[in-house]
C-alpha cells in the first residue's frame, strides 16, 4: 500500500510492473508476482505531484508523465531514484503517445500544439503537423484524444470537428472525418478502422469509418462512457 496519495498508475505491457505516482513527487516501481505487490522502490522522483498521465514506451524504458504546471517529464527507468527531466510546452497537455516510426514521444496541447521529444531529450520541439485540405489553418482547442494501432493513428476533437491523424516519414497529417461537436469521449475499434464518438449537445453515439469518413451507425439513446 502507498503511503501517500496515488495520482495516477500505469502498468507495463506485459503486466508484471506497475508504476505509481503518488502525490509527494514520487513514482514508485511495484513488483507483480502472483497475487503479491512488491515495492521496487523509487523508479525517479519529480518536483511535486498533480500527475495526471503517465505512459509508457514500447520496451520498458521510457516512462512519460504530466500535469505540473503545464510540464511534461521523462523518466529512464534503468535509472531509479534519479530526478526526472523536464519538456515544457505551452498549455495543458491533451493527449500523448509513442510514435514508433520517429522513436519519440509526442504531445498534443489543448491549443492544438504538437511536440516531439526523445526519452533524453533536454527539450521538446515542435513537431511537423499538416491539416490536409486546411492550409494556414491550425487544429484549435482540443477537448478529447485517443491512439490507436499502437501510436499510428490518433483521433482528436476540436469545438466543430474530430481529426484524424497519420503517422508519416515527415511528421504527422491530419485529415477531417466529421463536422460536429464539442466531443468528450471517443473509441476506435480494436482493428482501428472505425472511430466511435458521443456528441456533447445530442448524446447520441455515432460509429464512423476512419477510411473516408462514412457514418456506419448512430445511436439515438444517450450514452456517455465507452
Amino acid at each position: 500500500r502507498s503511503p501517500a496519495k496515488v495520482e495516477a498508475v500505469q502498468a507495463s505491457a506485459d503486466g508484471k510492473r506497475l508504476w505509481v505516482a503518488e502525490a509527494t513527487g514520487t513514482l514508485r516501481e511495484v513488483q507483480i508476482e502472483g497475487d503479491r505487490l512488491l515495492d521496487a522502490g523509487v523508479a525517479c522522483r519529480l518536483p511535486a505531484g498533480d500527475v495526471r498521465h503517465l505512459s509508457v514506451a514500447p520496451g520498458g524504458r521510457w516512462l512519460l508523465l504530466s500535469g505540473y504546471q503545464h510540464r511534461v517529464y521523462s523518466c529512464d527507468l534503468q535509472r531509479h531514484g534519479e530526478s526526472a527531466y523536464a519538456w515544457p510546452i505551452s498549455g495543458r497537455l491533451a493527449l500523448a503517445w509513442f510514435d514508433a516510426v520517429h522513436d519519440s514521444w509526442l504531445m498534443m496541447s489543448d491549443g492544438g500544439d504538437l511536440w516531439q521529444a526523445r526519452g533524453n531529450d533536454r527539450e521538446a520541439k515542435r513537431a511537423v503537423l499538416v491539416l490536409e485540405g486546411s492550409a494556414g489553418r491550425t487544429l484549435g482547442e482540443v477537448s478529447a484524444g485517443i491512439i490507436a494501432l499502437a501510436g499510428r493513428h490518433v483521433a482528436l476533437a476540436t469545438a466543430d470537428s474530430v481529426w484524424l491523424g497519420r503517422s508519416q516519414p515527415a511528421g504527422w497529417t491530419f485529415s477531417k472525418l466529421a463536422k460536429m461537436g464539442p466531443v468528450q469521449v471517443m473509441a476506435f475499434s480494436p482493428d482501428g478502422e472505425r472511430l466511435a464518438v458521443v456528441e456533447d449537445r445530442s448524446s447520441k453515439v455515432l460509429v464512423i469509418r476512419c477510411r473516408d469518413g462514412e457514418r456506419l451507425a448512430e445511436l439515438d439513446h444517450g450514452a456517455q462512457v465507452f
